[in-house]
């Protein structure tokens, strides 16, 4: 989710709707967005027989993962939405600030690989970046032989990702980050050997991760300015999928027996549903004081927003 001063805020998501596939396709993904003052929606990328999906957006420049057997990321721009140019190669979840985009990739381990059997270590991914106003190449944020570093998000030029060592298991998430004009080497942020700490989220100088340390998930936080860590909650239930934007972050939780949209101010040090109902909500997102989130209270998948601060 983002917004620009033209057009307003904008919304993306993956799509399975039918519309604009080859009959009998596979690969049913799309996507789609929505420009929520004008109530209209259009399509980023519909490949007739290939998959489209994991869209991320800053200002007008949108990415997304394109896969027919190979999976890339893609770069686009609203509001034409063409042309598409290559930005990753064997790569996935991508993230984007201002003009800064990073996502996760095996394109080092394919390289090496001869060709003979089966690719090296081809599931280890590392975190690579690529500049919208630089030269026409990515870079490595963080290169390992050891360690499958994934999910990774921006803020700026700090990337953070989740990474797990083959020493402490895959099970054993860390959170790791790295300021790309700052920071020569990637510098640990938390790690819980035999937990998992992961799913990063960054706005400015706050990160945000869910942790199992206690046995569910529980949403921490960490500041870069004061290298202090901190509980955000650590309740009842199991918190996921934390979103931060400013003060403000967002997560789904499951302490009432399905999953609901919570929130958490930093300033106050409240903690507050967004929203509670039937069903389940899941996977939310913020940009300023708009929430968004995926809703099966009517059995499928849509797309439900919040754009008023009444919580």
């Amino acid at each position: 989710m983002a917004s620009d001063q033209q057009l307003g805020v904008i919304v993306l998501w993956t799509d399975t709707r039918p519309e604009g596939k080859k009959q009998a396709t596979q690969h049913l993904h799309s996507v789609r967005g929505k420009f929520i003052e004008d109530n209209q929606e259009f399509v980023v990328f519909c490949p007739a027989d290939a998959k489209a999906q994991d869209p991320a957006i800053s200002g007008r420049h949108i990415v997304f993962n394109h896969n027919r057997g190979w999976t890339n990321v893609l770069m686009t721009q609203l509001p034409e939405c063409q042309p598409r140019n290559t930005v990753g190669a064997t790569a996935y979840t991508p993230a984007i600030d201002q003009g800064l985009v990073v996502f996760a990739s095996a394109k080092h381990r394919w390289e090496a690989w001869s060709g003979d059997g089966a690719p090296p270590a081809s599931w280890i991914g590392d975190i690579l970046a690529y500049e919208v106003d630089g030269p026409d190449i990515t870079f490595d944020v963080t290169c390992s032989e050891q360690a499958n570093q994934g999910q990774p998000a921006v803020s700026g030029t700090v990337v953070v990702w989740q990474e797990a060592r083959q020493a402490w298991g895959w099970s054993d998430y860390g959170i790791f980050k790295r300021d790309v004009d700052m920071d020569p080497v990637p510098v640990r942020i938390c790690r819980n050997k035999g937990a998992a700490a992961c799913y990063p989220a960054i706005c400015g100088s706050i990160i945000v991760w869910q942790d199992n340390r206690s046995g569910n998930w529980d949403i921490y936080g960490h500041n870069l300015a004061t290298a202090q860590e901190f509980a955000i909650c650590a309740g009842p239930g199991n918190q996921q999928l934390p979103a931060i934007a400013g003060q403000t972050i967002v997560w789904q939780d499951d302490r009432n027996g399905n999953w609901d949209i919570y929130g958490h101010d930093l300033t106050s040090g409240k903690t507050f549903p967004i929203y509670q109902g039937k069903g389940d909500q899941t996977q939310p997102d913020i940009h300023h004081n708009v929430v968004v989130w995926t809703d099966n209270r009517h059995g499928n998948n849509d797309i439900y927003i919040n754009t008023g601060k009444q919580y």
